[in-house]
């Protein structure tokens, strides 16, 4: 693994916790480490910088990295690990938007084969 440091593997714990984690994990899983933290705070830029669409222009990854790394100051999170995030958030909600493109799309043309049968304009909502 590149990163070791990114979490603590559940058969290394001292005081294990009764969550879930450890009781399914029998000491191979890793727990969360700071790096949840993180991703919850990139999750909130994201979502902050993007809002329900996607942003275009140039280093949006970078532009968010940098948001993202002046709130955590007393992280050894690796920018590298940190940009792997971003761009896999990105993905899922262009993923999330395609989707929602085809069933507009989907919607359309029914409703335009409806319309040529019944002769009237079907609305959609």
């Amino acid at each position: 693994n590149k990163y070791n440091h990114l979490g603590t593997s559940t058969e290394m714990v001292v005081n294990p916790q009764n969550d879930w984690i450890n009781h399914i994990s029998k000491g191979k899983l890793i727990s969360p480490s700071e790096l949840l933290e993180v991703a919850k705070i990139m999750n909130e830029e994201f979502q902050n910088y993007h809002g329900n669409f996607i942003q275009e222009g140039p280093g949006i990854f970078k532009i968010i990295a940098n948001k993202i790394e002046e709130k955590i100051i007393n992280t050894t999170i690796p920018r590298e690990v940190l940009l792997c995030l971003i761009r896999m958030r990105t993905y899922i909600r262009v993923r999330i938007i395609n989707k929602q493109i085809s069933a507009d799309n989907h919607k359309r043309k029914y409703n335009k084969k409806m319309s040529i049968f019944t002769n009237r304009r079907v609305t959609t909502k």
